[in-house]
């Protein structure tokens, strides 16, 4: 069987450099398919996106299943599949199931390019999940040293904490009277903490009580806090002065309308304090507004100043001038003032005459046309059927060119474009080669089911041979069988020899047949080498006429 003939197809650099981008891009991320060169490059490409959608790891409605051996009905179809899953996978570019089939790679390069970095973004998150999970299991199992003694210290640390709360609660040792309020959220603070027995609290009271000794309020607050920092910071002092006591604290009363009423106090002066934030907020925003129409009332200031002093720059330069000219430059200055104001009414007249006689001469031309047209109406009328006439003729020629134009712009739009004849040769390439392929396995096939059933037939006959041999094993020793014996084996010699002359004739036919196509094909390649040498020496030639015509116009 002759081999098939694969056509020869150009394809664009451009294209090309972009399959080579896509490949480069499909090996990196792991699809090592991609570096088969028997493959076809719909196979690498289609194969490719298929299996980057695939590591993804994305959930879609639709099976993907790419197989090498399938039909290239199966392969469009999964095209078309590949395209609807797109827009599923939230990708930013569109393609069209005949730009895949078409192998348009300028296009499929920005697809494969985002599926690749999808695919390999999902790798590193399945790597990074499953790096973790064996991290937390090797951490629920096993432990380093240095992890226990640290876990070691930990609990040994929060059992002392435990311990220390449990012994040493806070106990309290004042109660505060009703009538006392405190002038501030501040004071409240290290009176409770007072109440408690904390001694650093009324220390450092002691030193920030210069702070508050501004306003004549807080200067009897601050007595009182350096009055308890007193009493509390000798441990062998546990009372306080009577005076201190009635004032602040009351050590058989709690009153819990006391606290009501302090809580309500900070709540509003909360609520206060937010309110005059807001309108503070407020003043700024309109101090801001009010300096920036400050600057700009500032910069038209500036600006208008700006303008008087050019206008009064330019009044000092004309009252120069005049004085540098004289009386008489003056006196001929206004008189020419006076006759171009005369010229200018001059003009003025001079064209509200001209206005008024055009509009005489148009009442006059209206009023002839008027004359002619009752005086010719029927010549004018016959003029205007016959320019109607003529205007529907010429109408309906340009109907009748227009409908040929239609007919022959439908006629183009029939004709197929280079690229969809691009794409239609592509695939009836295909399809040749695909329908080539399974002609010659076809073919294996029947010559090999050929070769079976001769293998089958002798098989059968060397069977019965021996049989009849076991069968005849009795009569071999008779004379007349060896004789008919021999008779038959000369026939059947006879019959091999006639075959072998048939089949050395065709042979010496099929040989002499052989050498006269060579002869012809090695006529033919002489005519090819004949042929390329003619169309070298034209090229030359035209080349010469060129530098010789350039030369001569030169």
């Amino acid at each position: 069987m002759t081999p098939v003939r694969e056509f020869d197809i150009r394809e664009d650099e451009e294209q090309l450099l972009k399959l080579q981008d896509i490949i480069d891009l499909l090996v990196a991320a792991g699809y090592f398919r991609a570096r088969i060169k028997s493959l076809p490059h719909f196979d690498k490409v289609i194969g490719g996106i298929v299996w980057c959608i695939t590591s993804c790891n994305h959930v879609v409605d639709i099976d993907l299943f790419y197989c090498e051996n399938a039909t290239i009905g199966q392969k469009i179809a999964l095209t078309e599949k590949v395209v609807e899953v797109l827009p599923q996978l939230k990708c930013p570019y569109t393609i069209e199931p005949y730009q895949i089939q078409g192998l348009d790679y300028i296009h499929i390069f920005p697809v494969v390019q985002w599926l690749v970095r999808e695919a390999v973004r999902s790798k590193e998150q399945y790597g990074d999940s499953i790096r973790s999970h064996a991290i937390y299991q090797f951490a629920q199992r096993f432990r380093f040293s240095k992890d226990k003694y640290m876990e070691k210290q930990r609990n040994i640390f929060l059992n002392n904490c435990s311990n220390v709360k449990a012994k040493c609660p806070p106990q309290r040792i004042y109660k505060r009277k009703g009538d006392v309020k405190p002038p501030d959220l501040r004071t409240d603070i290290r009176c409770t903490l007072l109440e408690y027995g904390w001694r650093d609290v009324c220390d450092t009271s002691v030193q920030e009580s210069t702070k508050w000794s501004k306003g004549d309020e807080n200067m009897k607050i601050d007595q009182l806090l350096m009055q308890l920092s007193h009493t509390q910071i000798h441990p062998t002092n546990q009372r306080l002065s009577s005076k201190t006591l009635t004032q602040i604290i009351d050590v058989s009363d709690f009153d819990a309308d006391g606290l009501k009423e302090e809580i309500s106090f900070v709540q509003r002066y909360q609520r206060r304090t937010s309110v005059v934030e807001k309108e503070l907020m407020e003043l700024k925003e309109e101090d801001r507004l009010l300096d920036d129409s400050l600057k700009i009332l500032q910069e038209n200031k500036e600006a208008q100043l700006r303008e008087m002093d050019e206008i009064d720059g330019r009044i000092a330069e004309f009252e120069q001038l005049v004085n540098n000219s004289g009386v008489e430059t003056v006196e001929k200055l206004k008189h020419l003032l006076i006759e171009h104001d005369e010229i200018y009414k001059r003009e003025m007249d001079f064209k509200v005459n001209c206005r008024n006689e055009l509009r005489e001469l148009d009442g006059v031309l209206q009023q002839l046309k008027r004359n002619v047209l009752k005086d010719d109406s029927d010549s004018v009328r016959n003029a205007s059927l016959e320019a109607n006439q003529h205007l529907i003729n010429v109408r309906l020629e340009l109907a009748d060119l227009n409908r040929q134009i239609a007919v022959q712009q439908r006629l183009l739009d029939n004709v197929p474009a280079q690229i969809e004849i691009s794409q239609y040769q592509r695939r009836i390439i295909e399809l040749y080669n695909q329908m080539a392929s399974k002609h010659r396995e076809t073919k294996q096939f029947y010559i090999l089911h050929n070769t079976l059933v001769d293998i089958k037939t002798f098989m059968k006959k060397e069977v019965d041979m021996l049989n009849n041999i076991d069968d005849i094993q009795d009569l071999a020793s008779k004379q007349s069988y060896k004789d008919s014996f021999v008779e038959n084996l000369q026939k059947i010699l006879k019959g091999v020899d006639a075959a072998l002359d048939k089949i050395s004739t065709k042979q010496n036919e099929l040989q002499a047949k052989r050498d006269k196509l060579y002869e012809e094909y090695q006529y033919l390649l002489e005519k090819e080498r004949l042929y390329y040498k003619t169309v070298d020496d034209f090229k030359n030639a035209c080349h010469e006429n060129e530098e010789l015509r350039r030369r001569i116009e030169g």
